[in-house]
Order: structure tokens, then C-alpha cells, then sequence
């Protein structure tokens, strides 16, 4: 009986959700936090820094969907990565990994760094596979010193580096 006088009040509450009216509802972005540890830094950064702003609106223009997420699991002396994930007819995915044990402006840092590698991509709409994401930041980029198939692109460095000193004026 208990089960059922709460699967009762999920499919109320659940009802009442898609009663809410279209306009109340936040703007879509193409930015899609996984947890509330990268919606802080997401925010915290939005608001601190100019450059990660301009990054966020330029990929909100775009047809690429970036998941953001931290990931305790990076190969020792990698802050952060990108992820080709797949292309649909709607648009490509990546996959922005963050290590969780980075501090807040470190991690903000890190999360623009990431994010000026997707605005990279987005100026090859022609990279759809894996393939053609390695290769292009083969040629892009040069190897990073940590790991095996990472590449860093000089524009990544320098926003990273912006916004560092973005946060701490």
C-alpha cells in the first residue's frame, strides 16, 4: 500500500512539472552541466570573466552540444580534456572533463581552456568522427607532454591563462 501512495504522489509531482508555462522555463544553451559542482564553476565563471562569457555565446551559437562533467579518473598530470563524443543529423557532442580535486579558479581556468578547444572545432565543421577530431588537433595543436593522444593548442594556453587572470583581479 505504502508503494503505491508514493508512486501516487511521483506521478502527481511529475504532472504538476509539465503544467509549468513555456515562458518561465531557462533559455536552452548548448552548455549541459552534469553535476552541481560544474554548474558552480559554470556560473561562478559566467560571471567573473569576460572571456569565458564570450566562449560560452559563441558555442550557444553553434550545432555543437558539449557535456560538462568532472572526472576523477584522468590520466596523472591532466587538468582537464576533450571528448569527441558523436555526430547526429542535429549536431556533434563532446565531452568536457574536468579533474574534481582542481580548486574553483583553477577549475574555471581549466573549463575555458576546454571550452576554446570546442570554439576550435567549431571552426572545422567539416570534423564529424573521432578520426577527423584526432587529426585535426594533430594539426592544430602540438602533443601534450602528460599523455598519449592529448594535444594543446596555443589559443587554449592563452585562455586559460586569461581567464586565471581575469579571476584573481
Amino acid at each position: 500500500m505504502l508503494r503505491r501512495e508514493i508512486f501516487t504522489c511521483a506521478v502527481a509531482f511529475v504532472a504538476t512539472l509539465s503544467a509549468v508555462p513555456v515562458v518561465a522555463q531557462v533559455p536552452a544553451s548548448k552548455l549541459r552541466p552534469q553535476n552541481v559542482r560544474i554548474t558552480t564553476w559554470l556560473a561562478n565563471g559566467r560571471a567573473r570573466s569576460p572571456t569565458l562569457r564570450a566562449l560560452i555565446a559563441r558555442i550557444d551559437a553553434s550545432d555543437v552540444l558539449v557535456y560538462l562533467d568532472v572526472l576523477p579518473a584522468l590520466r596523472p598530470g591532466v587538468s582537464a580534456a576533450l571528448t569527441f563524443m558523436g555526430d547526429t543529423p542535429y549536431g556533434r557532442m563532446v565531452r568536457v572533463s574536468i579533474r574534481p580535486s582542481l580548486s574553483g579558479r583553477e577549475a574555471m581556468a581549466m573549463l575555458a581552456h576546454e571550452l576554446q578547444h570546442v570554439v576550435e572545432l567549431l571552426e572545422h565543421p567539416e570534423v564529424r568522427s573521432e578520426a577527423a577530431f584526432e587529426a585535426l588537433f594533430r594539426r592544430i595543436g602540438r602533443p601534450s607532454t602528460f599523455a598519449e593522444r592529448h594535444f594543446d593548442t596555443e589559443a587554449a594556453l592563452d585562455t586559460g591563462d586569461r581567464v586565471r587572470h581575469e579571476l584573481a583581479s
